[in-house]
């Protein structure tokens, strides 16, 4: 897929950022960017690397401090987990306001946009996604446009979490 991505958009630069999250429980010792970075493909390009990024906000604080020193980003195109491309989207936009930004996202785990209310993993981080969403908004961490901010609104005014859980808790699998 980072092939197909990098031929579309003539990329002349790969920021590859992830550190080792603290809050993880699963006792990671190589670096999210580490590890992907060894996945790519050989490119002809730059490759920049962040490894001490520990969450979305500081991937992109990272790099817009090291944008910085590049021309101006016209598009951006990013590569996210499917449940998470929102709430990056988001963070990028607050930062690169004037560049266009394409999402590039994949699954994982058997969760993507399609089918993710059909197993309580699924579930539980778009739930999660959600509440991170609605957080970092009001800490004003993340660009929310109107259409995006009433969409939250109405979410959040007609569904507890609780009810989210129980809805899609209750949803069989038809095969």
């Amino acid at each position: 897929k980072i092939k197909d991505i990098y031929n579309k958009y003539n990329v002349k630069n790969i920021y590859i950022s992830g550190g080792i999250n603290p809050k993880r429980k699963n006792n990671e010792t190589t670096p999210e960017a580490t590890n992907i970075l060894n996945k790519l493909p050989k490119l002809n390009t730059n490759i920049l690397v962040d490894t001490n990024a520990t969450n979305t906000k500081e991937n992109v604080e990272n790099f817009f401090n090291l944008a910085h020193n590049l021309q101006h980003l016209e598009n951006i195109v990013f590569i996210s987990k499917d449940y998470a491309s929102g709430r990056c989207y988001f963070t990028l936009k607050k930062y690169f306001s004037q560049s266009n930004i394409f999402s590039y996202p994949y699954s994982v785990d058997n969760v993507d946009r399609l089918i993710w209310y059909k197993s309580a993993k699924g579930v539980a981080l778009v739930i999660g996604e959600f509440e991170r969403i609605k957080k970092y908004s009001n800490n004003n961490d993340i660009y929310l446009d109107n259409k995006s901010k009433i969409l939250l609104e109405e979410i959040n005014s007609s569904l507890s979490k609780q009810t989210l859980i129980n809805t899609f808790s209750n949803i069989t699998i038809q095969t």
